[in-house]
């Protein structure tokens, strides 16, 4: 309840001058009684009932085998020969840590040896298998994850597709072909030639598709490729051709001077 009591007001003599003393006035003021219910806010709609009409579980966000919400993992340090009790469980979101793609398509899942079920950031095993994975040759480039971008990506591409065709051309080289101008066919295994223009033409053009690149795909590019020519050598045949790409020592010395 509020409080109750009685108010006394004198007037004050200074303000009073010219009354004389029998005059002067005392009030008394009451204070009635006030409940509380009558100093009580009013209800707001705070106090109305809350009616629950609808609700769901929260959605799962796509997360790394080791993060599962739902099925729990057991981390390892560098077990692949088999997966680890539950850790080869996975839901709809689960990633591969090492292919860094939907778990269910990861075909070394529960492959003895590899076993990427039981893959995780916290072990440098896995994170050092997990890079070469993902940097696939540019690994030997001493590249991380966060520097690789699309071009780089593309200069990776180019360089493996490169790199396939110059084995096949290099193979056909190191063979040789028979000169038809030997005369008799017993005689022409020994009349054989070998060109290395085909080869050097295939490094050529490479270059000049690496000269389109942005600046670091181009160095990614031409030293994978010096990388690969360079280890080439000539086989002496029977007759030696006077272009300069025609002898791959030669034909090494043009590449690199480009």
């Amino acid at each position: 309840m509020c409080t109750t009591g009685e108010i006394i007001i004198l007037s004050d003599d200074d303000d009073c001058e010219d009354v004389p003393p029998n005059e002067l006035s005392v009030f008394i003021v009451e204070v009635e009684d006030v409940k509380k219910s009558e100093c009580a806010v009013p209800p707001t709609a705070l106090d109305e009932d809350l009616v629950i009409t609808f609700s769901r579980s929260a959605e799962v966000l796509p997360h790394a085998r080791y993060d599962c919400p739902i099925h729990p993992f057991t981390a390892t340090d560098c077990e692949v020969s088999v997966p680890v009790p539950n850790n080869h469980l996975m839901c709809d979101q689960c990633f591969c840590y090492i292919c860094d793609k939907l778990a269910s398509s990861c075909k070394w899942w529960c492959y003895s040896g590899l076993c990427h079920c039981n893959s995780h950031k916290k072990s440098d095993f896995w994170n050092n298998h997990r890079n070469c994975a993902l940097l696939g040759g540019l690994k030997t480039f001493n590249l991380t994850l966060s520097e690789v971008d699309s071009h780089l990506r593309n200069a990776e591409t180019m360089l493996q597709s490169f790199r396939q065709e110059l084995s096949t051309l290099y193979g056909v080289f190191l063979k040789g072909r028979v000169l038809e101008e030997c005369g008799p066919i017993q005689t022409r295994k020994n009349c054989r030639i070998f060109d290395y223009t085909p080869v050097y033409e295939h490094v050529s053009s490479f270059l000049n598709k690496a000269d389109q690149q942005d600046s670091r795909a181009a160095a990614i590019m031409m030293l994978g490729a010096t990388e690969d020519f360079i280890r080439h050598f000539q086989v002496s045949g029977t007759f030696l051709l006077q272009s300069p790409s025609a002898d791959a020592v030669k034909a090494r010395l043009l590449l690199l001077q480009r």
